[in-house]
């Protein structure tokens, strides 16, 4: 069986400019909602979430929403949500698939509940006689604009398969009585640990290229043997055992027909491949945060031991 071994990676941080202005912007219009969403990926689901945002929306209540839960395991999905719930006050969870749309319709009824508690709770008794307001935030690529979408039945935000697509807030109309802020992804600014970094940057919240794809497929091919999750690679062609990693690519460079002149495999373009095919959810259900990878499992400080969790943006200013 392959050694993989990843000891020599180092961290990779991606927080530009419009990043800090969007967590400002967002610090800003918190008083104008009722709800916040924060969105993580179901295959990462601490990995990929921003504490940062929980701790600045913390007054008001919070949904988190697992998305592209058709590319994980379903029983850690539903572990791990129960865990995010048990870790935040005033939180609760969602599970969605956009690409059947499940769970959408939970996440209004959800939200309309968890508004509900919190007016009771501050002592409320007149009804809103406005448009019940939703912001929704994460990190880049996990979803945001498709399930925007797919919750008003039409493109109303842009989307694509990398980081950065959103880069500024706006208003839309899901229903008569519901509007929702939209944001641009946000990362928490700092450098996570290898892994957590590696992840990120497989569901493209972090750009590809600033890690490396040919280390990315690597890391891959690690979780796919981690998780015995042997049938896509057989189905290109993979015999397993494996002995060697370069057997992996260049006999998915055959099957594929990608070649170089002189008939050499061309594994730039193999590997571009394989990185798509995991996008496209080629791969099947694998959820890479699973414990006991890290210490303390839904601990985000061990994920990002140098991020800004706290971060004040009113002193930032100053």
């Amino acid at each position: 069986m392959i050694n993989f071994d990843f000891s020599f990676v180092k961290g990779v941080g991606w927080y530009p400019g419009h990043m800090l202005k969007a967590t400002r912007d967002i610090r800003k219009q918190l008083k104008l909602v009722d709800v916040v969403m924060i969105l993580t990926d179901a295959r990462t689901p601490v990995s990929a979430l921003n504490e940062g945002l929980i701790k600045i929306t913390s007054t008001k209540p919070t949904l988190i929403v697992l998305n592209k839960a058709d590319l994980a395991e379903d029983e850690k999905t539903l572990d791990w949500a129960e865990h995010l719930k048990s870790k935040y006050e005033n939180c609760d969870y969602v599970i969605t698939e956009t690409i059947n749309r499940r769970g959408l319709k939970q996440i209004t009824n959800t939200a309309r509940q968890l508004i509900k508690e919190d007016r009771k709770k501050k002592g409320a008794t007149r009804p809103l006689f406005r448009p019940i307001r939703l912001m929704i935030a994460g990190v880049p690529n996990v979803g945001k604009s498709s399930l925007i979408n797919a919750l008003n039945r039409k493109k109303s935000a842009r989307t694509g398969p990398r980081p950065g697509v959103t880069r500024s807030q706006q208003w839309i109309t899901l229903a008569d009585d519901m509007e929702l802020l939209d944001t641009p992804g946000i990362m928490p600014p700092g450098n996570p640990l290898v892994e957590c970094g590696l992840r990120l940057g497989l569901i493209n919240a972090v750009k590809q290229d600033l890690i490396g794809k040919s280390l990315l497929v690597t890391y891959l091919m690690s979780q796919a043997f981690k998780h015995e999750n042997y049938a896509y690679l057989k189905s290109l062609g993979v015999a397993f055992p494996v002995k060697d990693y370069d057997d992996i690519l260049t006999t998915i460079a055959a099957k594929m027909g990608y070649k170089l002149p002189g008939d050499e495999p061309d594994i730039r373009k193999t590997e571009e491949f394989i990185l798509r095919s995991y996008t496209d959810g080629k791969f099947g259900k694998m959820t890479l945060d699973t414990p006991p990878d890290f210490q303390a499992p839904g601990d985000v400080k061990i994920l990002w031991p140098d991020a800004k969790i706290n971060l004040d943006i009113e002193d930032e200013e100053n």
